[in-house]
């Protein structure tokens, strides 16, 4: 008996082994189908967010892509040389326009034209970049801001802008003081150097007690100065250059140069390149003084056209403004050379006299004469007198 027993036993382990086979065979078999819908899942079409994700990466993938630059402009070819407000420039042309280096600011440069921002703004649009430097075009601009064309017996173009001198009100009385050369170094007749430090003395008391320089060109808004005067120097000496030009920016004081065209470069005289500089620091007006300096009253209609026209010309060439005011050398006129500088210019002076009243002459303007031995309370006087 005991022998069946366990034989059964053996057999009965036998067919309960056989049976979890089978449930095993049957659990993977069922469990197929559950990984064939996981399989089936992923290929079921993207949700709302993973579509926009997808044409985000497409967008950013089109916005990578090189886009190809516009064809580079053709390089501009050099043009002749002008001056342009003073300024001496090389243009550059395309075709039949031509352009001007220009740049944003007021800073003074030499060969390069110095624009407003109002200016800068309005040609924006057409300028033309070449070798990091800015073009604008030549016609555009003189049009933009109202240049005359002008040309010099030497042959030298230039664009200058012409003095506006507006509306001058009548009766009202304004001191011109009449000074040459300023210096220490009297090399020639003494009576015309006045001494720099006398100069400063000067211009130190007229500041100090409100009285602001103007130039000729200021008289139509003579409502902005409550004791104007004018302080002119006559023949364009260098040492206005060395000596008055430094007082001048010390005390932020304007003045007028009447420069002798004809004389630029020689001996004691100023020379081109430093008019420019005064023209372009915003303290200094350059006017006439003719060309050769002569007796104006002695000369012809011909020869006072050419002394007046064409120092004008020259002046506007290195300024960039049109010289509106003659000094009359060695005080000589008459009525035909007032004549001849009524087609050129808007005022005359002449020499030593006495106070100037905006009702007079407009040739006749007379000055005070400050020479080399005048006492501090000469110059008193002379611009006190508006306060009479």
């Amino acid at each position: 008996m005991g022998r069946k027993k366990l034989l059964v036993v053996m057999i009965c382990l036998i067919v309960l082994g056989m049976l979890a086979g089978c449930a095993s065979e049957s659990a993977s078999v069922q469990m197929q189908p559950e990984s064939a819908a996981v399989e089936e899942t992923e290929q079921v079409p993207a949700s709302a967010d993973d579509t926009a994700k997808e044409e985000m990466i497409e967008e950013q993938q089109v916005s990578e892509e090189i886009i190809p630059e516009e064809p580079a402009l053709p390089p501009m070819e050099p043009a002749e040389q002008i001056r342009m407000l003073g300024i001496p420039v090389q243009l550059q042309k395309d075709g039949g326009t031509r352009f001007v280096p220009v740049k944003n600011g007021d800073a003074y440069d030499q060969n390069v034209l110095s624009l407003d921002e109002e200016t800068w703004t309005a040609l924006k649009e057409d300028l033309r970049e070449q070798d990091g430097i800015s073009y604008a075009p030549l016609d555009r601009l003189t049009e933009l801001i109202e240049l005359e064309q002008g040309e010099t017996e030497a042959g030298i173009v230039y664009y200058a802008k012409r003095i506006s001198i507006g509306e001058v009100p009548e009766g009202v009385k304004v001191p011109i003081l009449m000074y040459h050369a300023v210096s220490d170094d009297c090399w020639g007749y003494s009576d015309l150097f006045v001494s720099p430090s006398r100069l400063e003395e000067q211009l130190a008391w007229m500041t100090e007690n409100g009285y602001d320089a103007i130039w000729m060109e200021d008289l139509c808004h003579l409502e902005d100065y409550d004791k104007p005067v004018v302080l002119t120097f006559d023949d364009g000496y260098d040492d206005n250059y060395t000596e008055l030009f430094p007082l001048l920016q010390k005390y932020n004081v304007k003045a007028t140069v009447f420069v002798i065209a004809g004389s630029l470069g020689q001996p004691h005289k100023m020379t081109a390149e430093q008019v420019t500089e005064l023209s372009q620091s915003g303290l200094v007006s350059i006017q006439s003084h003719s060309m050769t300096h002569p007796y104006l009253n002695t000369l012809t209609q011909e020869q006072l056209e050419w002394e007046l026209g064409e120092s004008q010309r020259i002046i506007a060439s290195l300024t960039g403004k049109i010289p509106n005011v003659l000094c009359y050398p060695s005080g000589g006129f008459n009525q035909l050379t007032i004549d001849v500088a009524k087609q050129y210019y808007d005022y005359g002076m002449r020499m030593a006299g006495y106070l100037y009243n905006t009702s007079v002459d407009p040739f006749r303007i007379q000055r005070f004469y400050i020479s080399r031995q005048s006492p501090l309370s000469d110059f008193q006087y002379y611009i006190k007198q508006t306060d009479q």
